[in-house]
């Protein structure tokens, strides 16, 4: 069983006691063995924290800086998966939410807009998906870009996917056809056995295909 926290700094010894005891709890209601993972805002090292709760016994963290992953990389990398209409992985969908935590060349505010217009070139995720996605970068938009500078990101963010809202019709409309053409296809079927039996006109079939269905 994986258990994540999200902390800003490096875990205080009292959150060190809390984390452990959650996964302690973990472990007992989930009869799993429980690994924990911090995932970090500020630059550390990547070694594991072990928290020692005993003499002889220890607690060890994994622990993941943001800082220590390329955002221009992982821009870069999700736009062609995107690009290809590939399904995004679990991690690239976290980085979305959190890119303005990762390292990059650009500003913040730069970095932030570049997200939300990648994020809203998506077609692969579900709507309830992508509103998970931007909802939380709202969140961290408030939190790291200046109150004077957030309102174009903003926008950027809450705007439709509309290459999402195209892609649904095009399927709807797929969708259509091809139940038309089953429709049409049964009919067809239906009407050629009744001439076969005698009981239709043998040109019955020539005034059905002129319909338009």
């Amino acid at each position: 069983y994986i258990h994540m926290e999200f902390q800003a700094r490096v875990p205080t010894k009292k959150e060190l006691q809390r984390i452990f005891a959650y996964a302690a709890l973990l472990h007992e209601y989930t009869g799993c063995f429980v690994e924990t993972y911090i995932i970090c805002v500020q630059a550390i090292s990547k070694d594991p924290i072990i928290h020692q709760y005993s003499k002889d016994n220890v607690f060890k963290i994994k622990i993941i800086s943001l800082k220590n992953i390329d955002g221009n990389e992982k821009i870069n990398s999700i736009s062609k998966k995107i690009e290809n209409n590939e399904k995004l992985t679990r991690t690239e969908i976290l980085a979305l939410k959190l890119m303005p935590f990762t390292s990059y060349n650009e500003t913040t505010e730069e970095i932030t807009l570049k997200t939300a217009q990648l994020t809203n070139k998506i077609t692969t995720l579900t709507m309830d998906e992508l509103n998970n996605i931007k909802y939380i970068q709202q969140a961290v938009c408030s939190k790291v870009i200046k109150k004077e500078h957030q309102q174009p990101i903003m926008e950027e963010i809450k705007m439709r996917n509309t290459l999402y809202d195209q892609a649904r019709k095009e399927g709807k409309s797929e969708g259509r056809n091809e139940g038309k053409n089953e429709m049409k296809n049964e009919i067809t079927n239906e009407i050629t056995t009744l001439i076969q039996k005698g009981k239709l006109p043998q040109d019955t079939l020539n005034q059905i295909h002129s319909l338009k269905m």
